[in-house]
């Protein structure tokens, strides 16, 4: 029987998280965190999940009023082992939020988004409560030496994320992949109650009322299953 109450929390150094994604996570990458936080069940490390600055410098000005780079985040990577539960994950985004709270309140935004091309739906933000603002602008996929790129990498390494300044910098090293959207969704933070509401007034994107649906039954089963 798995026990949640046995999870503890470290912060993993920026170096590791990359190695350790790069080696696990389906996309084989991971982008500079700002925080990478690791969940231990008894001493073992069982889901990872890592928040860095949105590739996109003007993305918090676009969500709310005042927003500003310095307290937004975006959840990059999200890796849980196979063992582990099948709600580990929207468990462990639940209490990195709570880490975050307590730790970094200047955050007032998350956001993340759920790649529609390799068929997420985003169910786990569903099942821990984040707010669904639609699809996404189609980007296109990027890829160096036939290897997929995160355009936050690619700035991070370039100082761009241009694709004009990217062809001019590699060539024909350079390719570009399909136009695809992703599904985008937000949590909004807030040190208390009443800087939550002001967030919620803030806001210059409307939350969705209803979340988009794939497989339903793995949903259901999903959204009964999590443990806060």
């Amino acid at each position: 029987m798995f026990d949640f109450s046995k999870i503890e929390i470290k912060l993993i150094p920026n170096n590791e998280a990359k190695q350790f994604m790069q080696k696990y996570h389906y996309t084989k990458s991971c982008p500079k965190s700002t925080y990478a936080l690791g969940f231990y069940y008894n001493n073992q490390l069982c889901t990872m999940i890592v928040y860095g600055q949105p590739s996109n410098f003007n993305l918090a000005k676009s969500l709310w009023e005042g927003g500003n780079e310095q307290e937004c985040l975006e959840l990059l990577r999200l890796f849980s082992f196979d063992w582990c539960p099948k709600n580990i994950e929207s468990y462990c985004i639940s209490k990195s939020i709570k880490w975050l709270k307590q730790n970094h309140p200047e955050i007032k935004i998350l956001v993340s988004y759920a790649d529609t091309s390799v068929g997420h739906v985003g169910y786990i933000y569903q099942a821990s409560n984040w707010l669904y603002i639609g699809k996404s602008s189609a980007e296109r996929e990027i890829f160096i030496d036939g290897v997929k790129r995160h355009r936050r990498d690619l700035y991070d390494k370039f100082g761009t994320s241009s694709l004009k300044e990217l062809k001019n910098i590699l060539g024909e090293r350079l390719q570009l992949g399909e136009r695809h959207q992703k599904n985008k969704y937000i949590y909004v933070l807030g040190k208390n109650k009443t800087e939550h509401k002001e967030l919620l007034r803030k806001l210059k994107v409307k939350p969705l009322p209803e979340y988009p649906k794939g497989n339903l039954t793995y949903y259901d089963n999903l959204k009964n299953t999590v443990n806060y």
